[in-house]
């Protein structure tokens, strides 16, 4: 979870039986992610500022998890674990995101669908087989009104 102790968000750990929470990161960080194994956590790095945030990865003892370079755009969750322990994340500009596939063994990424343009996807989840992705896809329309009131 993060967490504001006066510095900014970090990432820490709460244990649930009682006990002191351990923060895990010293940069600013939010948008935590466990692994399916629960040895390795993703989150997104907050120190450099804008709309796109670096994606990092923390083992339990601290140590960072090299990373394929992906990034998570604004305060959307944009990135969940598979079953198998990879990452679907979203990249792509405003309105024109798509879901890409990333082996943290490899790094390799590999795109996983080309959706229309025009759309924003705010947030997704991962089947617990991991063959399907569920989300929500948003269009912003706007109409403008003049209500003139003099009688």
């Amino acid at each position: 979870m993060a967490a504001d102790a006066g510095e900014g968000p970090r990432i820490y750990r709460v244990p649930v039986n009682g006990g002191a929470p351990e923060q895990l990161t010293e940069q600013a960080s939010s948008t935590a992610q466990w692994s399916p194994d629960g040895q390795t956590i993703l989150y997104d790095d907050r120190t450099t500022g804008g709309s796109f945030f670096p994606i990092r990865g923390i083992r339990l003892d601290k140590t960072p998890v090299k990373m394929p370079d992906f990034t998570n755009h604004g305060d959307w969750e944009s990135f969940r674990f598979t079953p198998d322990g990879n990452v679907v994340f979203l990249q792509g500009d405003f309105r024109y995101q798509n879901f890409w596939l990333a082996n943290l063994t490899t790094g390799e990424k590999r795109q996983l669908t080309k959706l229309k343009p025009g759309y924003s996807v705010r947030g997704f989840d991962i089947s617990p087989d991991g063959k399907e992705i569920l989300y929500d896809r948003v269009q912003e329309n706007s109409d403008i009104v003049l209500i003139d009131l003099r009688r």
